[in-house]
């Protein structure tokens, strides 16, 4: 039995407290003592029944009264002010907090109306005819906001980035590459910069029968370029066998071009994801701000690598504070950008805020269904707040949002397992794995999907590839926080513990975050 009221989760069977998302440590009496107010909670109950039941003899009212006293402070509530135990003066005890059913709706929004029958489409990264290395981040970009926009449409199943950038340069033909893809459609294209113009020619390819669907050539300001992949996306939809989809509008608002660029740069380093590249990732926004201090996606994007270095790396309050800053001033400057209550929900969940986190997760999600990140943030501020089960249908439906995306089905197996569902373990196990795999034979070199997917192999009881697979990401990247963070799991999971301890040794050197999680 589980029980849910306040910021308080008791589980009888796990005989564990969490109190705001961390772990609580308690005697057993005073374990026995909450469950039974719980258990009885619709009576008062007597100091001697206490006796009875949680001592099993006699023992005196002032042992009682300690033994309630510590029931409280793990509560954090007051004998002055009660909020879960009153006293019944004269007669006893009365719980008194309200229960949530942790199966109950809640105000968490359901996942994205998707068809079965999405068509596919995948954006490869443009290439960069300008020849100046620097312009890369550019053209990437401008490839990458083009996919934002096209994801956007429920009607649409986009790649991710992550996996359609494993293309570039590639010396595969384009049915080849479609079919790794698992997609109907390509859309690929070119950038040439020239002084304050930008040419942008592109080319949607059907990969069934290696079909032109549509050939066009844009020369456009620069100054306009945020309204050229708006239309650029709406030519792309034209021509798709869709019926439908909402307009597709630019939503990097920002007139200042160096500010996009130091913008685009940073959600290049952002998406690297190890600790070198979110410092430069940092250093990217904070140029974009200095530029534009109105760019709000600046602001949201400077947020959340804040928050993510104040996960993984360091635990200062100085960081948090930063991040605070940064999202609110996100969701000032851009109230109508789901990536902006995105950012603020992020930061909302590591102050242990997690109503706060809710509400704006939410309304992120309302702004845009198909945003994969707010399912997925949401996801884990729900595993934070003590919640796996509606921490795993979020996850699952990230997932279902981006269809070639590991990590959410990655962690919907954790939280299936922390919800004790065992049912549905294997089957999520089995997807996971098969998205990491898919993933791994795009980019052999990708230790998260090789360090989530390890325990995704644990779930099936595929121990020995899971201990291949950790080590092979050891190997690849031995001194990055996260892969020894999820290495350390993996193999502490497995009863490897004196390698799990030295992975872990090595992993606290390079930051304390997740020290009660260890």
């Amino acid at each position: 039995m589980v029980y849910e009221f306040g910021d308080c989760r008791i589980d009888a069977k796990r005989r564990e407290i969490r109190r705001g998302g961390r772990t609580v440590e308690a005697e057993p009496r005073t374990l026995d003592l909450l469950l039974y107010f719980l258990s009885h909670r619709d009576r008062v109950i007597t100091k001697d029944e206490l006796q009875d039941a949680v001592w099993g003899t006699i023992v005196t009212d002032t042992a009682v009264a300690r033994g309630v006293m510590k029931a409280r402070k793990i509560l954090g509530d007051s004998p002055d002010d009660p909020h879960y135990i009153s006293t019944v003066r004269g007669h006893g005890y009365r719980f008194i907090g309200e229960l949530r059913d942790e199966h109950a709706a809640t105000n968490a929004p359901a996942g994205p109306a998707l068809g079965e029958d999405r068509r596919s489409i995948a954006v490869l990264p443009f290439a960069n005819l300008t020849g100046e290395a620097a312009n890369q981040y550019f053209s990437d970009g401008i490839a990458e906001e083009i996919l934002n926009l096209l994801a956007r449409i429920a009607e649409l199943r986009v790649s991710s980035r992550t996996s359609s950038f494993c293309f570039r340069d590639s010396m595969l033909d384009l049915r080849t590459i479609a079919a790794k893809l698992g997609v109907e459609f390509l859309l690929q294209g070119s950038l040439r910069r020239d002084g304050a113009r930008v040419r942008v020619a592109i080319q949607l390819i059907d990969a069934k029968d290696d079909a032109q669907v549509l050939s066009q050539v844009f020369e456009r300001e620069l100054v306009d370029v945020l309204r050229l992949q708006a239309e650029i996306a709406s030519e792309v939809v034209a021509r798709l066998p869709i019926l439908s989809g909402p307009p597709v509008r630019p939503h990097s608002r920002t007139a200042n071009l160096q500010a996009y660029e130091y913008y685009l740069r940073g959600r290049h380093y952002f998406y690297l994801w190890d600790g070198r590249s979110l410092e430069y990732a940092k250093l990217m926004y904070r140029k974009a701000i200095e530029l534009d201090p109105h760019f709000a996606k600046a602001w949201a994007g400077l947020a959340e690598t804040l928050a993510g270095t104040r996960m993984w790396q360091e635990a200062g309050d100085a960081l948090l504070a930063e991040a605070t800053d940064a999202s609110l001033k996100a969701v000032k400057l851009g109230p109508e950008l789901a990536e902006s209550h995105c950012a603020r929900g992020f930061v909302l969940s590591l102050h242990g805020d997690y109503a706060g986190a809710a509400r704006e997760f939410g309304l992120a999600i309302e702004r845009d269904p198909m945003f994969y990140e707010a399912w997925y943030l949401f996801g884990r501020s729900r595993f934070s707040e003590g919640k796996p089960v509606e921490s795993a249908r979020l996850f699952q439906a990230a997932g279902a949002v981006r269809p070639d995306e590991y990590q959410a089905s990655c962690l919907a197996v954790l939280a299936l397992q922390r919800a004790g569902n065992q049912a549905e373990v294997p089957a999520a196990a089995t997807e996971a794995v098969r998205r990491c795999r898919d993933r791994l034979e795009l980019r052999p070199d990708d230790t998260r999907a090789l360090t989530l997917g390890a325990g995704a192999l644990t779930a099936l009881e595929l121990n020995d590839e899971a201990i291949a697979w950790v080590e092979r990401a050891l190997v690849i990247r031995p001194d990055d926080v996260m892969v020894l963070h999820n290495a350390g799991c993996t193999l502490a999971a497995l009863g490897e513990v004196d390698r799990a301890l030295d992975v872990f040794e090595k992993r606290f050197r390079l930051g304390t975050a997740f020290a009660d999680w260890i």
